[in-house]
């Protein structure tokens, strides 16, 4: 006979803004998150710094930063060449804390967590990427439960797709806000029909409607959006607040299932604002800075930043910008006896690197005045692990405030564009995870780094007995 255990339920929410979520609870527009955040004990998460949009899924789940797991982009400088690679989730290191749950005895079920996968010894219920955004090599695959018909048949496909692909129109978002509500609900189905068939004691899901929505539709709910459409928001209203009213329902809907002894864990992993930044200029602007600061210049053609033939232009400059998403801008050093062609010695690094940010600081955009980046890091000062060599050296935050049109230099002027990138909505750094039930005791600090949430995960385990 099966003995009901106290469970734990883990439920998050892609790129969900803690701003947004708090103001609409606080309206009375999400009754089950002000419920939740009534009785939660909160707790700020601090994501990677200057990494987290590529790298918060696998720091949460092994517990460690990208300088161990690995990952941080979708796309990834290769180290020791001039090359990009895709990064696949086979290439992540690291035990997730769905696997050491269930070596503590916990059934244990995974579904939609982003860029996972199960190792072969895991025993649990895993649902990989059923309907997240931007999926990883593989796609939707279902590992010790249904076949994938049946989960077809009984909750759908992916009703959304690839979100960067929606019709922009008013009908066009529509029907990707509908298809984003479905989704998150038929998740949330599919979350109780497992939670009962499975009699599953530790839940894993991330619902990742809130990424796609902030992504698409930010200019919708954002008043001051320069790209704020009042006729279109008149008729569609904010497609934000219904998504993230979904999601509310979806919960509650979670949440029922559960009794007094369990623990429910609501992590908010990352935010949402204005998607501003000059990526489309940067081997422009570092063809610019390199020559203007004393570099041989670059005989190559300048080419974009996720072209397949930068190799060229990479091995001449003495530093170069390589893929990070969109939040902050990453540099490596082309250093000698590191890189095959390095120019710059390694005892010159540092003092090159600090005249780069001193460089980097003091540019400004054009139309507002206002500068284009808002701070530097250092990775080798903030990262610490077996990897860290493979990280760009530098990442430069992007000012989010204002649209960066044209770039003044002391050496010119460049001009930026958004590309082909339809976005509206880009991330933020600001996190929050919300947790109900008896383990509320085992921390009375507010703010966690969210390598560390995995061990409070499992410590609350450890005291269940």
């Amino acid at each position: 006979m099966w003995i009901s255990k106290p469970r734990l339920i883990f439920i998050g929410l892609d790129a969900a803004d803690v701003d947004l979520i708090e103001h609409l609870a606080s309206q009375g527009s999400l009754p089950t998150f002000a419920s939740v955040i009534a009785r939660a004990e909160a707790i700020s998460i601090v994501n990677p710094p200057g990494l987290y949009v590529g790298a918060v899924w696998p720091t949460f789940f092994t517990g460690s930063s990208p300088a161990s797991h690995g990952r941080y982009c979708r796309r990834q400088h290769r180290a020791g060449t001039y090359e990009d690679e895709f990064f696949q989730v086979e290439q992540i290191r690291g035990e997730p804390v769905w696997e050491e749950a269930e070596a503590l005895g916990f059934k244990t079920a995974v579904v939609d967590v982003p860029k996972s996968l199960p190792n072969a010894h895991f025993k649990g219920v895993f649902v990989k990427d059923w309907g997240t955004h931007d999926p990883s090599r593989g796609g939707f695959q279902v590992f010790g439960w249904r076949p994938p018909k049946e989960i077809v048949a009984q909750y759908g496909l992916d009703f959304v797709g690839n979100c960067d692909r929606i019709e922009r129109t008013v009908e066009g978002f529509r029907q990707f806000r509908d298809n984003l509500c479905a989704r998150a609900l038929s998740r949330a189905r599919m979350i109780v029909d497992l939670l009962a068939e499975q009699k599953i004691e530790v839940m894993f899901t991330v619902f990742s409607e809130t990424h796609c929505a902030g992504h698409q539709c930010w200019h919708l709910h954002d008043l001051d959006h320069e790209l704020h459409n009042v006729s279109m928001r008149n008729q569609l209203g904010d497609p934000l607040d219904d998504v993230y009213s979904a999601l509310d329902a979806s919960i509650r809907t979670i949440l029922a299932q559960l009794s007094p002894d369990d623990t429910f864990v609501l992590l908010a992993s990352h935010g949402m604002g204005s998607h501003h930044s000059g990526v489309e200029s940067l081997n422009e602007l570092t063809s610019l800075i390199d020559c203007g600061l004393g570099g041989d210049p670059i005989d190559t053609p300048i080419p974009h930043l996720l072209s397949s033939h930068s190799a060229a232009f990479r091995e001449q400059a003495r530093f170069f910008p390589v893929p990070n998403n969109g939040a902050y801008a990453a540099f490596r050093l082309n250093i000698r006896d590191r890189e095959p062609n390095g120019k710059i010695f390694p005892n010159e690094a540092e003092p090159f690197l600090d005249k780069l940010i001193q460089v980097f600081l003091s540019l400004r955009e054009k139309n507002s005045g206002s500068p284009i980046f808002l701070s530097a890091i250092k990775t080798s000062e903030v990262f610490d692990g077996p990897l860290t060599g493979q990280l760009p050296d530098l990442l430069m935050e992007w000012n989010r405030a204002y649209p960066i049109r044209r770039i003044v230099t002391p050496w010119g002027e460049l001009k930026n564009t958004d590309g082909k990138n339809p976005r509206t909505g880009d991330h933020a750094s600001k996190g929050r995870v919300w947790v109900v039930g008896p383990s509320t005791k085992l921390r009375s600090s507010g703010t966690m780094e969210m390598s560390k949430l995995k061990d409070y995960i499992l410590n609350v385990l450890a005291g269940y007995g």
